[in-house]
C-alpha cells in the first residue's frame, strides 16, 4: 500500500520527478518518489529521499513541489 504526503511548503509546479531506491544491482527497489521544482531538486535528492539512492528525470503532467509517495516493500 502506498503512502502519500508533502514534505515542503513550496507551492511551485514540479518540473522533476526524483525517485529513491534502496538495495543494489538487481535487488534495487523503488521506495519513494518525490516531485521537485527546479530550485528544490538538490534538497529532494539529499534530504527528501531519506538516504535512498536518487534517480532524477523530468516530471510528466502537473505535480507540485514536495509531494511524495512512499511504497511499502518497494514498487519494483
Amino acid at each position: 500500500m502506498a503512502t502519500f504526503g508533502k514534505v515542503s511548503n513550496c507551492a511551485a509546479a514540479a518540473a522533476w520527478l526524483v525517485e529513491g531506491y534502496s538495495g543494489t544491482g538487481q535487488d534495487m527497489s523503488l521506495d519513494r518518489i518525490v516531485y521537485a521544482c527546479e530550485d528544490h531538486v538538490p534538497t529532494a535528492e539529499a534530504q527528501w529521499l531519506r538516504g535512498l539512492a536518487p534517480g532524477t528525470r523530468p516530471a510528466r503532467g502537473l505535480h507540485w513541489c514536495g509531494v511524495f509517495t512512499d511504497y511499502e516493500g518497494g514498487a519494483g
